[in-house]
């Protein structure tokens, strides 16, 4: 997906979205502990110490862990820090009298569904997602499957998905699985940060589209792009 074709009139062809409007958009925030680096972090920096602390020798992966969490402490602007505030502008600027629902995943053991907010409830959701801390482990499997249960559970209204993650799921999950198995009916629109384009399949299976921040900073322009592809007003 040509993030250049997003930012103008919404593309309905190709995905499963209804051209009617979408009521219930439902977001799905990653907020593990890579997202508590720097928001202008080099990607292939990252991955590399990443692969690293999984793949790695014991001298290595201490170097390597050591490495990473300098990166952390020493991030002025953080990757969630962006999000947040990309996700309280998006919200408070959609004009349309429609649902928006909140799932984060962090932990294992950490996948939160956080309910569904009216027009008039909005600051409700922005508040969640300002009080969300890094924690490790990414259970994006799990996610995944809480995100379709979720937006089915909207009746007979137009949903869609717009998932954000930046990392591999590190919980023994298979997302690729998950959306293969789930079916066309609801779409689900990944925004990747860095380089995890492993997600492509999540969005290929479903009938939603890829984008990727490949570096945090630029989060706000291709998270505005996805959730105006899952939102296609005026097809």
């Amino acid at each position: 997906m040509d993030q250049e074709a997003a930012a103008g009139t919404p593309d309905c062809s190709g995905t499963s979205a209804s051209p009617q409007t979408v009521r219930d958009l439902l977001l799905v925030l990653d907020h593990s502990k890579s997202m508590a680096l720097p928001a202008d972090a080099n990607a292939t920096e990252i991955e590399g110490l990443e692969h690293i602390i999984e793949t790695g020798r014991a001298s290595e992966v201490m170097k390597a862990n050591r490495k990473y969490n300098q990166l952390i402490a020493n991030a002025g602007t953080s990757r969630l820090d962006e999000l947040k505030t990309t996700v309280r502008e998006i919200v408070e600027g959609d004009p349309v009298d429609r649902n928006w629902s909140l799932i984060t995943f962090a932990g294992c053991s950490g996948v939160s569904v956080k309910g569904t907010f009216s027009k008039a409830e909005r600051p409700g959701l922005i508040g969640l997602v300002e009080k969300l801390k890094a924690r490790p482990s990414t259970p994006l499997a799990k996610a995944l499957e809480s995100a379709l249960r979720h937006a089915r559970s909207s009746g007979d209204h137009s949903a869609a998905v717009v998932l954000v993650t930046d990392g591999r799921d590190t919980c023994r999950g298979d997302p690729c699985a998950v959306a293969q198995t789930a079916g066309r009916d609801v779409p689900v629109h990944v925004v990747t940060i860095g380089q995890a384009t492993q997600h492509a399949c999540i969005a290929e299976a479903t009938g939603g589209q890829l984008f990727t921040s490949v570096r945090g900073a630029d989060l706000r322009e291709v998270l505005s792009s996805a959730v105006r592809t899952a939102t296609p007003e005026g097809c």
